[in-house]
């Protein structure tokens, strides 16, 4: 995916969009309740979202 379109917004709104599809994808909730994310989870998956998306678009 090309993170080149000015469409797609600033890259923390990309990467936390990235995350909630990894969470989806994964099964893991965000809400709470069952299969609920840690803090850790979250956290983390999202600071590596962050990286990729500046990473693609410094390339």
């Amino acid at each position: 995916m090309s993170m080149e379109s000015s469409n797609l917004g600033c890259p923390e709104a990309v990467a936390y969009a990235l995350m909630l599809h990894m969470a989806a994808v994964e099964g893991v909730s965000l809400a709470g309740g069952e299969n609920s994310a840690s803090k850790k989870w979250i956290t983390n998956t999202y600071a590596k979202c962050l990286q990729l998306v500046k990473q693609q678009k410094s390339d």
